[in-house]
């Protein structure tokens, strides 16, 4: 059976975790606000089952932000969403984690996205921490070769922010010039 819970609702329904059933206007503002900020207010109406992966992705995010949690802990938050979208809902978590205090762990497996939004990381290599602390001194090329089997660079963007350039794979027998 799918569920024909609206948008609205599940995400109302996760502000009330451990608060009791009634529900007051302010309540419902900062259901609309966190809509609006995630962007997805027009999918207010809708019912769970009839979104993309990606919009349930949204309102999943929508769900844990509005608990205005101390520790928010996110796994993979960008993996169905398109590019704007990603870059949307990392900045808007990096800026509610600074006005709200909250310590956000993410797993993530875009090395930039890490460079760009996270203060500090920890790289894990099967099982085990490689290297930890902030985040532009922590990934080197000889990290990545290490870890990640690339042969890459780490360089500023234009706009400053620092990158990673993946110039090939160290696997055997791999040729990245096709």
């Amino acid at each position: 059976m799918r569920s024909s819970l609206l948008v609205f609702e599940a995400v109302l329904l996760a502000s009330k975790q451990g608060s009791g059933w009634s529900v007051d206007n302010d309540e419902l503002d900062a259901v609309t606000r966190m809509l609006q900020l995630l962007k997805i207010d027009a999918l207010a109406g809708r019912a769970l089952a009839q979104l993309s992966g990606g919009q349930r992705q949204l309102v999943s995010i929508a769900q844990a932000l509005i608990r205005e949690p101390s520790v928010l802990l996110l796994d993979e938050p960008t993996s169905a969403l398109d590019l704007q979208n990603q870059f949307d809902v990392l900045d808007l978590i990096r800026r509610l984690a600074r006005e709200q205090s909250t310590c956000v762990v993410m797993a993530i497996h875009d090395i930039n996205h890490a460079l760009r939004f996270a203060d500090q990381i920890v790289v894990l290599h099967k099982g085990a921490v490689q290297a930890w602390g902030p985040a532009s001194e922590v990934v080197t090329p000889a990290l990545l070769a290490q870890v990640y089997g690339v042969e890459a660079r780490v360089e500023p963007c234009s706009r400053g922010y620092t990158q990673v350039i993946v110039d090939s794979s160290l696997r055997a027998g791999s040729n990245a010039a096709w």
